[in-house]
């Protein structure tokens, strides 16, 4: 038996004042979903890496990616959490898909929270910027 998965098509653009109440809305998903971190079983609300589960394991996270680093080469860092495995996976693979063997993956402490544990920060360099 065939079977075929649809890949969605992903289109970024930089947010402009109109997308406003959009990204407050999915703010709020996010807040909420997070809120009921380990006990969600609704599908409609976000992951807590942010993306929907429809979405999960198709690559539309990585050519978001792709697509955002190639509009703006140079140095990238971006943090997430340990405890977040589904995270901490897929931003070791971006570190090691557009910059093989070249990326660093360090901790830093939660500014002004101490009682949190550290950030996890992995940093790549994209492009000729």
């Amino acid at each position: 038996m065939t079977s075929f998965i649809a890949t969605p098509h992903v289109h970024v653009r930089p947010a402009t004042p109109a997308d406003r109440p959009t990204i407050e809305r999915l703010w709020l998903m996010f807040r909420h979903d997070m809120s009921e971190f380990g006990t969600r079983e609704r599908l409609q609300l976000p992951n807590t890496d942010g993306t929907f589960h429809c979405a999960r394991r198709g690559g539309v996270g990585m050519r978001a990616v792709r697509d955002v680093v190639a509009r703006y080469p140079g140095e990238w860092e971006v943090a997430f959490q340990d405890g977040n495995p589904g995270a901490v996976a897929f931003w070791r693979r971006v570190g090691e898909e557009l910059a093989p063997g070249e990326w660093g993956e360090e901790r830093r402490p939660v500014p002004e929270r101490p009682d949190l544990a550290p950030d996890v920060w992995v940093s790549f360099r994209y492009g000729e910027a």
